[in-house]
């Protein structure tokens, strides 16, 4: 909205004193902006050099910054002032990052975009310092550029956000605050994810969904803003809003990102909208600590489960809260005991438990109803555990009555980690050997890619097949 631009503080960044192609000296700003600098008196040919980076060093400790999203081995952004002089006196430097807007288009250099995406980050580095001031975070490289279309996402301590006029990024602080939530659980906590196109409308595979509907609600409490806000087009004025707070979601339930950023939103608030305000605390320790022990993978189920326990928290509210606002029954366990809705032809139950025995299992069908690749249904879940430790056989095999050529996939997980993967193109069936431990349980995650592998599939195309039902052995 450049008809109402505001100048915020550049907080935490560094700053350097350049004389002669050399670091003089170095500071970082503080909370307001400021910086010290010592320089020997009478020094000439000096400029000040303002780095897109985020840094403190001891404990707590970070490392952020910002660099070109397109090009390789690229430097730190960064913003150089006027060449100056000093005698024997202080002098004052200020310098202003600008937008490069001149009313009708970007005609200057961009220079206030990493600035901006580090002041979000910087705001999501506070939050948590709240609830552990010895956090040291691992290094976070944010990758954007004025010319960068691949979008906005976030992977293995990496960031990268879009910049070009079509659709910028960098000043929407919800978008920012959503992808470091991603890097918080990856580091801190655990997100089993497979990523892919998503909506607030759509019915997704579990781990997705609550990862997203974690992402939307971490903005809303990092900004203090429950309007979640994504510019797009600059010369249209077009964007779209999400209220992460309201409880009017299409498609309600435990599948649902609108539904779970929601829930989270409200066990975290102090609006009159709900009962429940219990603020962040909770919801950090259940992400740093209850969750990364469970057995299931991550879910709306693994974080209400263990929340019901936190001291202070009613579970009779929580569970009035998830049945009122959002349709879903009282959460029991992490792995979904109990549901009756379903979300479709064949998606109960959420897993199979195995863990008294059960294999062979003659039906587990995956089904393509709510889309491909992360669409609810198209992923099984199977709990087990194994009555000695030593290597097992799962073999994963089509029914014989099915129709469609497939390529089924397997991934064995122990408390969010994949222990043992099978992904050959092999027809109809998949083998997968691993070692495992009596007395762990653990999760095989089936799935099938030649049919359902696509995110853009449409179940409802002429000739759908929508249910594939396999087999699944283990040995011994």
């Amino acid at each position: 909205d450049y008809d109402n631009i505001s100048q915020l503080a550049a907080r935490g960044v560094v700053v350097e004193a350049i004389c002669n192609s050399s670091v003089a000296a170095t500071a970082t700003t503080d909370d307001t902006g400021h910086y010290s600098l010592s320089i020997p008196s009478n020094s000439r040919n000096l400029f000040i050099r303002v780095r897109a980076k985020l840094l403190r060093q001891g404990i707590p400790a970070w490392n952020v910054v910002v660099k070109h999203a397109t090009a390789d081995n690229s430097p730190v952004f960064s913003m150089d002032g006027q060449i100056f002089h000093v005698g024997s006196q202080n002098v004052t430097r200020n310098l202003h990052a600008a937008s490069g807007w001149d009313g009708a288009s970007y005609s200057e250099a961009r220079v206030a975009a990493p600035f901006a995406i580090l002041d979000t980050i910087y705001d999501s580095i506070q939050l948590l310092l709240l609830e552990s001031s010895d956090i040291v975070f691992p290094p976070l490289v944010v990758r954007w550029s004025a010319d960068n279309t691949d979008g906005t996402y976030y992977s293995a301590n990496t960031m990268t956000v879009l910049g070009a006029s079509s659709d910028t990024d960098e000043f929407d602080k919800h978008v920012i605050a959503h992808e470091w939530g991603h890097y918080f659980q990856d580091n801190f906590s655990r997100d089993e994810s497979i990523g892919g196109q998503h909506s607030i409308t759509d019915i997704l595979d579990i781990r997705v969904a609550f990862s997203e509907g974690f992402g939307n609600a971490f903005s809303a409490i990092v900004t203090g803003d429950p309007i979640y806000k994504d510019s797009q087009s600059i010369l249209f004025s077009t964007g779209f809003t999400i209220n992460v707070e309201s409880n009017f979601c299409s498609n309600q339930g435990w599948y649902n990102e609108c539904s779970i950023q929601s829930v989270l939103y409200d066990l975290f608030d102090a609006a009159n909208d709900d009962a429940l305000s219990y603020g962040f605390t909770p919801i950090y320790n259940v992400l740093t600590t209850d969750l990364l022990q469970s057995d299931a993978l991550t879910s709306l189920f693994a974080f209400i489960t263990p929340f019901k326990s936190q001291t202070g928290v009613i579970a009779a509210d929580v569970d009035s809260l998830l049945l009122s606002s959002q349709s879903i029954a009282a959460i029991t366990d992490d792995i979904g005991s109990g549901r009756v809705l379903n979300p479709g032809s064949n998606q109960l139950p959420v897993y199979y438990d195995f863990t008294a025995g059960d294999f062979p299992q003659t039906d587990i069908c995956l089904v393509g109803d709510n889309g491909g690749y992360n669409g609810l249904g198209v992923t099984r879940f199977i709990q087990f555990t194994v009555p000695v430790t030593q290597t097992y056989s799962f073999i994963a095999n089509k029914k014989a009555d099915e129709p469609l050529v497939t390529d089924p996939d397997m991934y064995i997980y122990s408390r969010g980690q994949i222990i043992g993967s099978a992904l050959t193109l092999a027809t109809d069936i998949e083998q997968l050997s691993v070692e495992l431990e009596s007395g762990k349980i653990y999760v095989l995650a089936l799935t099938e890619f030649r049919v359902f592998g696509d995110n853009d599939y449409d179940p409802f195309a002429p000739g759908a097949e929508n249910e594939i039902c396999f087999t699944l052995e283990r040995t011994p």
